[in-house]
């Protein structure tokens, strides 16, 4: 009972960050199991000050023991591992999508329908949130009811869902900082999800099993520019995986896609290109 508070806890949690600003969603996540966590098992401390030590103890320096200096915003130091790696990339897209459902949210004709369009782009990422649990303590891991085992530059993550065993395997490349992982619902392949670093951000691809084809959903995102690309495929597209060269035009198709770039918003849909 006790970890099944703490499950719905955790999945209360990022659902209200998705829905309340999306450029919450990494803090969200990493701060909430950590919380949780800590006030379950106890064995995870509390970063916050006791209110009762004096200010003028704070450790030399003044930089504090706060947290993984990975956190969100500014220049941070480069991801290490998956778990950092895909909390950036978490940060890099919500930003984004920010930034373009502000400009589809100026022009009445967009706002709801490629304004619903996008949605389903933020909670597809809620399916990868195991990759979190690599680097976390072991015991708080498996209290989550999670098993994580590394060989090598891949992870594999176990865990039940609805009463069915999922795996979730993810290879991760540190020098392009790009990843590639799969999601097994029982022994059918199900989910398959890649991202590579490509300048200040990043490229990815989700390919979703859907009877005898996939949906493909691609997304470009740097500091300057967001196109987000939708379609369905008869078999899986080519692998990003370890390819920083990726382009904006990455996610342009017959079907549908939508592009920003500085305050230039393209749509295209239902074979029709429409420039704001």
């Amino acid at each position: 009972m006790k970890k099944r508070l703490v499950a719905v806890f955790i999945v209360i949690t990022i659902i209200l960050a998705l829905v309340a600003g999306c450029g919450r969603i990494r803090n969200s996540i990493g701060n909430s199991i950590e919380n949780a966590i800590g006030n379950a098992v106890g064995n995870i401390p509390d970063d916050k000050p006791d209110d009762s030590t004096p200010k003028d103890n704070k450790p030399a320096g003044g930089k504090g023991g706060n947290n993984n200096s990975s956190g969100s915003g500014g220049n941070s130091a480069a991801p290490t591992n998956p778990s950092e790696s895909y909390q950036a990339y978490l940060d890099t897209k919500s930003k984004a999508v920010d930034r373009i459902s502000d400009k589809i949210g100026e022009f009445d004709e967009l706002a709801f329908s490629v304004g619903m369009a996008l949605f389903p782009l933020l909670f597809v990422d809620m399916a990868f949130i195991p990759i979190t649990m690599i680097g976390m303590d072991k015991a708080a891991a498996n209290f989550l009811g999670f098993e994580v085992k590394q060989n090598g530059s891949v992870y594999t993550i176990t865990y039940e869902e609805n009463g069915e065993k999922m795996t979730q395997t993810c290879d991760y490349d540190v020098k392009t900082d790009s990843m590639r992982c799969t999601i097994t619902t029982g022994d059918k392949e199900t989910i398959y999800f890649e991202y590579a670093r490509v300048g200040s951000g990043y490229a990815s691809q989700y390919t979703t099993r859907e009877g005898d084809g996939y949906s493909l959903n691609r997304v470009f995102c740097d500091d300057n520019s967001i196109g987000i690309g939708m379609q369905t495929v008869t078999s899986p597209p080519q692998s990003i995986f370890k390819d920083n060269k990726v382009k904006l035009g990455f996610v342009e198709n017959d079907a549908s896609y939508f592009i920003l770039e500085g305050d230039t918003l393209i749509i295209f849909k239902d074979g029709e290109k429409k420039v704001y």
